[in-house]
């Protein structure tokens, strides 16, 4: 936060999901965040279309319950639906869509400056990122409906792990 300040980067955070609010909430508080950041732990599925329809980045530090940290969510469909570049830690799949689409960025999730600096990369060139993942989503819907985007990426999943794809 120290370095988005620094930058005077303008930022309000909407945190969602389960994760350990408790202690976040008492950082935020500590860190004298209240005014930046909006813990609104489970949003059901209208206030969620909503709240994505008001934000302009996708921040996912997505581990889910099961600790199944490589895996392909609705979460970044969704993202990626509502035209939201993605900033996210995780390795694997993902992470090799999101650079080889041109639609967000990965940080080092040990390394909270990493996460402050992607913010202020995607701050600083955000016109040319919104204009970039606009093209890239629109040749991909072009390209593929969602059925077919689906079969693209089991069959993505399934040479990863050496076995012959049941989706021939």
């Amino acid at each position: 936060m120290r370095l988005l300040n620094e930058n005077k980067i303008d930022f309000h955070f909407y945190i969602a999901g389960y994760g350990a609010l408790d202690e976040l909430i008492k950082k935020i508080e500590n860190y004298s965040l209240s005014e930046n950041v909006s813990v609104l732990g489970f949003v059901n599925k209208f206030d969620h279309a909503t709240l994505l329809k008001s934000c302009n980045v996708f921040i996912a530090p997505f581990i889910n319950k099961k600790n199944f940290s490589s895996n392909f969510t609705n979460k970044f469909i969704e993202a990626i639906q509502n035209k939201l570049l993605i900033i996210t830690p995780l390795k694997g799949d993902v992470s090799k869509f999101i650079i080889s689409n041109k639609i967000g960025l990965i940080y080092n999730d040990n390394d909270s400056n990493d996460l402050a600096k992607k913010i202020i990369y995607i701050k600083k060139n955000f016109n040319f990122m919104q204009k970039e993942l606009k093209k890239n989503i629109k040749r991909s819907f072009v390209k593929f409906d969602h059925e077919q985007n689906y079969t693209n990426y089991f069959r993505l999943i399934s040479k990863s792990f050496n076995t012959n794809s049941i989706l021939k």
